[in-house]
C-alpha cells in the first residue's frame, strides 16, 4: 500500500457511513441543482422577526468600505464595474465572508447601497451564476432575515431569493460535512420557519437542532470541535435565536446556551482574551465579555463548569494562568479545525501573555496552513520535527496520536500520547504549579537524537538567554531548564488574525529523554 493511499485510508476509516453517503449523493446531484426549483416557500408570506436587535454578536464592521471595496480577513479588494460574487482570488472562506452579508449591520452604510448589494447578489442566484452553498446559505438567510426584520424592505426580488434559498437549504443540509456546519442549517431554518410562519419548518429546525446540540456541546458545555472561535460563533447564533423562539424553544435551548457560556467564561484568560487554539482568532467571533452581557440582557446566566471533556484543562494559581490541551483529535469523524498540538500550554502571567499558540491565518491548502495546525508551532514536544498526528490537506487528520491522562489533581497533571510509536517513543508530558512556580517535566519512553521542546512567546516579549535560564524582560517569568542539550533562541510567524502575522520569540530546547522547564516568579 502506496503513502498517499495510506494516509487516505486513515482519514477516511473515521468518517460516518451517512457522511460518505450524502457526499457521493451530493457529489453526483451538484451539476443539476437549480436555485429556482425550490419552490415550496414561495407563496409564503415573510414576517419580521420578534426581535431584530442583533447588537455585536455579528462581527460587520469595516467590512464593506463603499464602491465595491470589501476587506475580509484583513484582505481587501475593490471590484470595477459589477461586483463578481464568486470571485476567489483570496481563497474560499474570503469569497464566503463576500457572500455572508454581514456587512448589512453596519449602520455607517446607506440603506440604498445595502439593497443595491442585495439586489446584485440576487440577480446572480436567480440566474444561476452564483452557484448557491448549505453554509454561506445559512448565514446569509439569517442575516437578510434580520436586514428585513428591521428595515421592512418588501422587495419582491429579495423576498423571491430568500424564500428560494430556504426552500433550498432545507434539501440541501450538510450531513456529508456536519458538526459547526449542520448546526448553522439548522439555526437558519429555524429563523426561517419563524418569519415564514411554518410550525412544521419550525419544529423539523428544531428536532435537528437538538440532536445536535446533544451531541455537539460536551458535558462540560464545550463545542466538540474545541475551538474557543466557533464556539463564540455558534454562541451568538443561539443567543439570537432565543430570543426569538417561543416559550418551548427557548426551554430547549436554555440549558446548551448555559453551558456554552460557561465553558466560554471558565476558558478565557483574566483579559477577556482566548487561547488561539486549534482553529482560532481575532475579529471573527464576539468577545466573551459581549456574548456573556447579550445573553445576561436575555436572561441567560453562564453555568458554572470544569473544563474537560472537550480536552482542555484551564489553570488560575496565583499570577498564572494556564490552559493544557489533554484531549484527543475531536471528533475523529470531523477534524478539519484540529492541530497536531497534544500536551500544548498557553500561560498568562499578570495577565499578559507569555506562551501562546502560532494561531491561525489562512485556511487555504498551502504551506503556512500545514504549518500553523504542525506540532513545532505550539508549545510541546516535536520529534525530528514530524507531527504527533497527520494533518495535512488544510483540514484533513490521516494517522492519529491517542492521548491518555494519567494522573489528575487539582494542581497537577499527567498525560502522554503515542503520536511518535512509529518510533517506538511515548510522549509523557507532567504538569505541576503553585502560586510561585510551574514545573514542566518531558520524559521520553526511549531516548532521541531529534526531540525538541518549542516554547513560542508573544510577540511583545524580549527574551534572553544566560545558561541555563531565559527572563522574560520587563518582569515577566523566568524560564528555567535541567535535561537539555541545547537552547537556541528563534523567531517564528505569529499570527495576530488572518493574513496578519507578526516576528516573535521561540525558544527550542533540544533534548534526549528527560526534560524539565521550571517556570517561575
Amino acid at each position: 500500500m502506496t503513502a498517499s493511499v495510506l494516509r487516505l485510508f486513515q482519514t477516511l476509516r473515521h468518517l460516518r457511513i451517512r457522511q460518505v453517503l450524502y457526499q457521493c449523493w451530493y457529489r453526483a446531484r451538484r451539476p443539476y441543482i437549480k436555485l429556482i426549483s425550490y419552490t415550496h416557500y414561495l407563496d409564503h408570506p415573510i414576517s419580521p422577526l420578534p426581535c431584530c436587535d442583533t447588537g455585536e454578536l455579528i462581527p460587520y464592521r469595516n467590512r464593506y468600505q463603499g464602491l465595491n471595496k470589501f476587506c475580509f480577513l484583513s484582505l481587501g479588494h475593490s471590484f470595477e464595474g459589477n461586483i463578481d460574487w464568486n470571485f476567489s482570488g483570496h481563497g474560499k472562506l474570503w469569497n464566503y465572508n463576500l457572500q455572508y452579508f454581514d456587512y448589512l449591520h453596519d449602520p455607517l452604510i446607506t440603506h440604498e447601497e445595502k439593497q443595491r448589494l442585495i439586489l446584485s447578489f440576487c440577480d446572480g442566484l436567480l440566474s444561476g451564476a452564483i452557484p448557491p452553498e448549505p453554509y454561506p446559505v445559512s448565514l446569509r438567510i439569517v442575516n437578510w432575515l434580520f436586514y428585513y426584520s428591521k428595515t421592512g424592505w418588501k422587495n419582491a426580488l429579495f423576498h423571491k431569493c430568500i424564500r428560494l434559498q430556504v426552500g433550498y437549504l432545507e434539501n440541501n443540509l450538510e450531513f456529508h460535512i456536519l458538526a459547526n456546519h449542520l448546526l448553522e442549517n439548522y439555526i437558519a431554518l429555524y429563523f426561517s420557519g419563524i418569519t415564514l410562519g411554518d410550525v412544521k419548518l419550525v419544529e423539523k429546525a428544531s428536532k435537528g437542532l437538538d440532536e445536535q446540540l446533544d451531541e455537539q456541546v460536551l458535558a462540560d458545555g464545550g463545542h466538540y470541535e474545541s475551538s474557543p472561535m466557533y464556539q463564540s460563533i455558534l454562541l451568538s447564533k443561539l443567543i439570537l435565536l432565543y430570543r426569538q423562539a417561543g416559550a418551548h424553544g427557548r426551554e430547549r435551548l436554555f440549558n446548551p446556551i448555559r453551558n456554552m457560556l460557561g465553558w466560554l467564561q471558565t476558558f478565557v484568560f483574566r483579559d477577556g482574551k482566548w487561547a488561539h487554539v486549534n482553529d482560532a482568532t481575532e475579529g471573527i467571533a464576539p468577545e466573551a465579555a459581549q456574548l456573556i452581557e447579550a445573553a445576561h440582557d436575555s436572561g441567560l446566566v453562564p453555568a458554572l463548569t470544569k473544563i474537560e471533556h472537550s480536552g482542555y484543562r484551564r489553570y488560575n494559581c496565583g499570577h498564572f494562568e494556564l490552559v493544557f490541551d489533554a484531549g484527543n483529535i475531536m471528533p475523529p469523524y470531523q477534524p478539519g479545525h484540529a492541530h497536531a498540538d497534544m500536551l500544548s500550554l498557553c500561560l498568562q502571567y499578570r495577565n499578559k501573555p507569555i506562551l501562546v499558540d502560532t494561531g491561525l491565518s489562512t485556511y487555504q491548502d498551502n504551506q503556512r496552513r500545514n504549518t500553523e495546525r504542525g506540532t513545532p508551532s505550539h508549545n510541546t514536544v516535536s520529534i525530528g520535527n514530524k507531527n504527533q498526528s497527520d494533518v495535512w490537506s488544510a483540514f484533513r487528520v490521516g494517522r492519529r496520536a491517542k492521548l491518555t491522562v494519567l494522573e489528575e489533581t487539582e494542581r497537577s497533571i499527567t498525560a502522554a500520547h503515542n503520536g511518535y510509536r512509529a518510533l517506538g517513543i511515548t510522549h509523557t508530558r507532567q504538569l505541576r504549579f503553585d502560586e510561585q512556580q510551574v514545573s514542566v517535566d518531558d520524559r521520553l519512553s526511549a531516548a532521541s537524537e531529534n526531540a525538541i521542546a518549542f516554547f513560542h512567546f508573544d510577540h511583545n516579549l524580549k527574551i534572553e538567554v544566560v545558561n541555563n535560564r531565559a527572563t522574560v524582560a520587563e518582569g515577566g517569568p523566568v524560564f528555567e531548564f535541567s535535561g537539555h542539550s541545547s537552547i537556541q533562541i528563534l523567531s517564528y510567524k505569529q499570527s495576530l488574525r488572518y493574513n496578519e502575522f507578526v516576528d516573535a520569540p521561540l525558544l527550542a530546547i533540544k533534548f534526549e529523554q528527560n526534560l524539565r522547564t521550571l517556570i517561575r516568579t
